[in-house]
């Protein structure tokens, strides 16, 4: 028997967020989701923020029941973050199961035409592309990430502290569904550093 989820969709990357509600059990399902699927894409990992659970296997089980605190109006949170990758390894080594839409995306993203070429068309231009990326890049990103995630546990720290406090209704701001909170931000690049 399926039950009613309403998830939190968060891609940091993407500057989007938003609260869908769902009958789907499987993580399969949800991925095929319209409202979903523009948020996901092969470059990314789809992980629960309250139990850090990564969902990789399209029969992965959707969490049951609300693991949020109670005034939140939705059950959990689903961020969507970059796979982090060894010092020179690609990112791209999936693309053969990426979908034909996300192969596009990510093709006009690089600002190449995408019209008119097949599948194999665009993994060869998304190849040429990552070979005329500079050398050593993913080394000083890989630097950069381990700089960020100390200033974000610094931050986490602090944010944990503030929430601890007890808060007024005045003070409670109405946030938009339309891009993530500040909070939602640090807290997906808190998790995109461990995945």
């Amino acid at each position: 028997m399926s039950t009613t989820r309403k998830i939190r969709l968060v891609n940091s990357n993407l500057g989007k967020a938003k609260t869908i509600e769902t009958d789907v059990d499987a993580w399969g399902e949800l991925k095929s989701n319209p409202e979903v699927s523009d948020m996901y894409r092969g470059d990314v990992k789809a992980v629960v923020r309250e139990n850090q659970t990564t969902l990789e296997a399209d029969t992965a089980s959707l969490p049951d029941g609300k693991l949020t605190d109670d005034d939140k109006d939705y059950d959990f949170t689903l961020f969507f973050v970059t796979k982090k990758s060894k010092a020179g390894a690609s990112n791209y080594d999936d693309r053969n199961e990426w979908t034909f839409q996300d192969l596009r995306r990510e093709v006009a993203n690089r600002g190449m035409n995408n019209n008119g070429k097949n599948r194999n068309q665009l993994i060869a231009d998304l190849r040429r592309s990552d070979s005329q990326r500079p050398s050593g890049s993913e080394a000083v990103n890989e630097a950069v990430n381990e700089v960020i995630l100390a200033l974000l546990e610094e931050v986490n720290a602090k944010v944990d502290a503030l929430m601890e406090r007890e808060v007024s209704t005045e003070e409670v701001v109405d946030t938009s569904d339309d891009e993530p909170t500040e909070e939602e931000m640090e807290a997906a690049r808190s998790i995109a550093s461990m995945v």
